[in-house]
């Protein structure tokens, strides 16, 4: 009787600190994935600011007003020198960890910041230099990406404190 009050009392035992294990590293991940939704967070409000205070829709909107007002090409220079999505290059591999449907939100909203930027810099280097009304076009559908991105943007920033708050 002995010995077998020995051994429940270390399968108990064992029980307790299996669970102890997986609670305390459940809270680790927990932390994790919502310091990783706080940081995804402040670079996207960054990044909306930055196109908001710069003004590049209303850029776009005036580029594409004047080019259809005048007939005379213009090419709007919006100089991309530094690597903005810092968060996201050094924790893609982590997203998973994130609750849905936020992982999918944020592969996109970088994939169509990305085409935006590589957008520009085609611009800048001449490379859509067709005729006028190819022009417009180009500048009418980064116009519509930026603003379709910003307000991906705004429902990423929305949905994260509504899941980790």
């Amino acid at each position: 009787m002995m010995n077998f009050q020995a051994l429940i009392g270390v399968v108990v035992g064992g029980v307790i600190a299996l669970a102890s294990a997986w609670g305390l590293e459940r809270c680790r991940q927990a932390r994790e994935a919502r310091n990783l939704a706080m940081a995804f967070r402040g670079e996207i409000v960054a990044l909306r600011e930055i196109v908001k205070r710069r003004g590049y829709l209303k850029n776009l909107t005036d580029t594409i007003e004047a080019i259809k007002r005048t007939s005379q090409p213009r090419i709007l220079h919006i100089p991309v020198r530094r690597q903005y999505f810092n968060v996201f290059d050094k924790n893609v591999d982590k997203i998973g960890m994130l609750n849905a449907p936020l992982p999918e939100l944020l592969a996109t909203f970088y994939i169509q910041a990305n085409a935006a930027l590589e957008d520009m810099e085609s611009i800048r280097e001449g490379i859509f230099s067709g005729d006028l009304q190819s022009l417009a076009g180009v500048y009418e559908s980064l116009h519509a990406l930026l603003a379709d991105t910003l307000s991906l943007g705004d429902q990423i920033i929305a949905e994260i404190p509504r899941q980790y708050s």
